[in-house]
């Protein structure tokens, strides 16, 4: 899981792009909160944001995401 906050450049969107490809979830800052959108959005044009949500309600996004994953498997080590 990967969060994008307010902040210029593009630098992280790039990031979230990849990591999104890799199969994270990643949520970026909406407008609403930002104090700077210049790298929420960013990521969003470039595709890298599962979700776009304000600041406040990112925690319970974030739970959710993870009530959705599939529980980790245990790797079993001999040796």
């Amino acid at each position: 899981m990967a969060l994008l906050l307010t902040g210029m450049g593009s630098d992280g969107a790039a990031g979230m792009v990849a990591l999104r490809e890799a199969g994270a979830v990643t949520i970026a800052e909406s407008e609403q909160s930002c104090v700077v959108f210049g790298m929420p959005a960013e990521a969003i044009a470039r595709g890298g944001a599962t979700h776009v949500a304000s600041l406040l309600s990112m925690p319970n996004l974030i739970a959710e995401s993870f009530k959705k994953r599939p529980a980790a498997r245990a790797v079993s080590r001999t040796a």
